[in-house]
């Protein structure tokens, strides 16, 4: 028996999602929703509210996304995250820049990384991602939108008019069955829609199978490694 509501924004009182970034003007949102999923299953491992700050840059382009062609494979970096790791914000901040250029991670970036265990993909029925939700922590998927996307200020989204408006990996914390939707937090700051965050209809029809037939919803497991790298930001 699954709750009627759940999110990671309130487990038994506590909240466990990180702030809401901006990833503009760059295309790094893949990278940026799995950081987000990263960064709540290593405040709720340690039960310490310390509000983690991965690189969500280093791990875009480690990973081998480039701004010219506009994305990094979702399967390339979970399996760099299983391989290497990604350092905190300190090791390489996010220049911003909408352009490809030289870049390089401080000095021993190595000896700060967090690393996964596993990944997997999720099938995209509504049950079955409530219980991954809670088994895994936050889930990274793959969506498509419309233009009225961007204008979106509150409420339980559903694409309505405006032509497609492009594709986005966002990160679900929660859902609620009482307006069936999911709770989801974007990387477009927050000054976009509800501080950050947005709810999405469990009818949108909005995830995508990017990567073949099953994908499209992706959860990881098992976050280790330095989890609060004692070091000075750079």
């Amino acid at each position: 028996m699954l709750p009627p509501k759940f999110s990671w924004q309130d487990i038994n009182g506590t909240d466990y999602t990180t702030p809401i970034k901006d990833q503009s003007p760059a295309p790094t949102c893949e990278a940026y929703a799995l950081c987000a999923a990263l960064e709540t299953k290593m405040q709720y491992q340690l039960k310490e509210l310390y509000n983690p700050d991965l690189s969500d840059s280093h791990l875009y382009f480690y990973a081998g996304g480039t701004i010219e062609k506009g994305w990094v494979s979702l399967v390339d970096a979970a399996e760099y995250l299983m391989e290497i790791g990604v350092p905190d914000e300190g090791c390489y901040p996010d220049p911003h820049r909408p352009f490809d250029y030289p870049y390089e991670s401080l000095l021993g970036w190595e000896n700060r990384t967090v690393k996964i265990t596993d990944w997997g993909w999720v099938d995209h029925d509504v049950t079955t991602m409530k219980q991954a939700l809670i088994d895994h922590g936050p889930l990274v998927i793959c969506i498509h939108f419309q233009k009225d996307f961007f204008y979106y200020l509150g409420g339980v989204y559903r694409p309505r008019f405006g032509g497609h408006g492009g594709g986005h990996v966002v990160t679900i914390v929660g859902y609620d069955d009482s307006r069936s939707c999911w709770i989801v937090k974007n990387s477009w700051g927050a000054k976009w829609g509800a501080k950050g965050w947005f709810r999405m209809a469990y009818n949108a029809d909005m995830i995508s199978d990017w990567y073949g037939p099953g994908s499209g919803v992706m959860y990881v497991e098992g976050v280790y490694g330095n989890l609060k790298p004692d070091a000075r930001k750079s």
